[in-house]
């Protein structure tokens, strides 16, 4: 009798110790940083940028990429083929805005698509066994109920503009697998109030 009193109680304490950490992961909450001041013309970019994508839900990390950049000779040279109107100078100006890190908020004016900002904190959280496939079986858990999730998650840097921001520079990064990445440098125009992409360059894939 006294053994099986030990073993139920036993089982209950288990039981209780299983249910007490389910309840802490699920309450485990990663809130998003202060946000930085952004001008909202650069939301207009990022939304004509999202609205390219064949998606219904776009996950994004609210930290921006800063302090590195792959721009170069060949790339500009890139951008310019077709583009008469694109500024080399714009490079140098992706370079100086990009030197430091901005956050972002909710304010992305996008037609049909879901946008989710992630925090770093968080993404570190998921991604904690080296982006293995376990870690991307839990990223694909918490961002479920999406047909395009495959996309995994992206990152912009800062806007870089021409003189009169009529033209812009934006450098993507796409984060999909263990070993699936891509990089861009978007160059944009804006046309009758609208910015349009006129020019993607891929800068490096995995």
């Amino acid at each position: 009798m006294k053994t099986t009193a030990i073993k139920l109680l036993i089982f209950s304490f288990f039981f209780s110790f299983l249910i007490s950490c389910s309840s802490d992961d699920e309450a485990k909450q990663f809130p998003l940083d202060q946000p930085s001041v952004i001008d909202a013309e650069d939301y207009n970019v990022y939304a004509a940028i999202i609205d390219s994508y064949s998606a219904d839900k776009f996950v994004l990390k609210q930290k921006t990429l800063s302090g590195y950049t792959f721009i170069d000779d060949y790339f500009i040279e890139q951008l310019s083929e077709d583009n008469p109107g694109f500024e080399p100078e714009m490079a140098a100006t992706l370079l100086e805005v990009n030197q430091n890190p901005l956050y972002l908020e909710e304010s992305f004016n996008v037609s049909s698509i879901s946008v989710v900002l992630v925090s770093e904190a968080q993404l570190e959280y998921i991604f904690n066994n080296g982006y293995s496939e376990n870690d991307w079986n839990q990223f694909h858990d918490t961002f479920s109920n999406s047909e395009s999730i495959g996309y995994g998650y992206n990152q912009f840097s800062a806007v870089a503009y021409n003189a009169d921001k009529t033209k812009a520079l934006v450098e993507t990064a796409n984060v999909c697998g263990p070993l699936c990445g891509l990089g861009l440098l978007i160059y944009l125009e804006k046309e009758n109030g609208i910015w349009m992409i006129k020019k993607s360059v891929q800068t490096w894939i995995s």
